[in-house]
């Protein structure tokens, strides 16, 4: 892993990992990699000998021993399990995720499973929705971007906001 910091006063980067079987680390700190002025990088070496989805999470301390936590500190999840943070009731942690798999072929199944998923759980129709995103997307090239200021755009930032974490997820 690795996270690059904008601002000279942190001092130290720290990671946490959640693994596929649910497990985590504790907050360990990263390796000082790189720096040029106010920008420094620090690494974190993952085994990710575990295929499936993985979380972060990157805590920072400046000078005055401040603590900065991404992505923020909790979430309320209702219910059991599922999304991001995952577990039962009450604060649950935050975690950027990414996958880990075997082959290309298993993060095309995974994430078509993702948005199947998200297709049947949201409350509007958003298949309908995707179609028309693809249609105006191939208007002049498809080249995965969409003028939001056009007004025949207009509606087209449901699904775009809908897919934003598929998108992260296996970026």
């Amino acid at each position: 892993l690795k996270a690059t910091v904008f601002d000279d006063d942190i001092q130290r980067v720290s990671f946490r990992v959640r693994f596929p079987d649910g497990s985590r680390s504790n907050f360990s700190p990263g390796t000082l990699s790189d720096t040029r002025g106010d920008l420094t990088t620090w690494t974190f070496d993952v085994d990710s000998a575990q295929k499936g989805l993985y979380g972060y999470r990157i805590e920072m301390r400046d000078q005055s021993g401040n603590v900065v936590r991404y992505p923020e500190t909790s979430v309320v999840v209702e219910g059991g399990g599922g999304g991001t943070g995952g577990g039962g009731g009450g604060g649950a942690e935050l975690f950027v995720e990414f996958v880990v798999a075997d082959s290309t072929a298993d993060l095309v199944s995974a994430a078509r499973a993702d948005i199947s998923t998200l297709i049947s759980d949201h409350p509007t129709n958003l298949a309908a929705k995707f179609v028309r995103m693809a249609f105006h997307d191939c208007v002049g090239g498809c080249d995965g971007c969409i003028d939001l200021t056009n007004g025949d755009n207009f509606g087209l930032e449901e699904p775009i906001d809908a897919l934003a974490p598929v998108a992260d997820k296996f970026a």
